[in-house]
């Protein structure tokens, strides 16, 4: 693999691993106003 396509490749894998963090912590995030009472903004 040359490196071009190397930095691609290594480029999509982080921003799929950053994508992933962020929808669990959205996720985490949302559990956590639910539980304080707040059913509206967690449901959407």
């Amino acid at each position: 693999m040359d490196d071009k396509t190397e930095v691609v490749a290594n480029t999509l894998e982080l921003l799929f691993m950053n994508q992933t963090a962020l929808r669990a912590a959205l996720d985490e995030l949302s559990l956590w106003v639910g539980q304080r009472g707040s059913t509206q903004v967690h449901d959407t």
